[in-house]
């Protein structure tokens, strides 16, 4: 039970992530996603 939760509130994040980005400006969005991908590189040890 213990893997279900952060996997409900994960999937809950996104879908809230994903409706606000759909009133958002599409530029604002992109660097949202740009951060995002930064962000997932440099947690995985790619950065310096």
């Amino acid at each position: 039970m213990e893997l279900v939760v952060p996997i409900i509130i994960g999937l809950i994040v996104l879908f809230i992530a994903l409706k606000l980005l759909k009133g958002v400006v599409k530029t604002f969005g992109i660097v949202i996603a740009i951060a995002i991908a930064a962000g997932l590189y440099f947690a995985m040890g790619g950065g310096a």
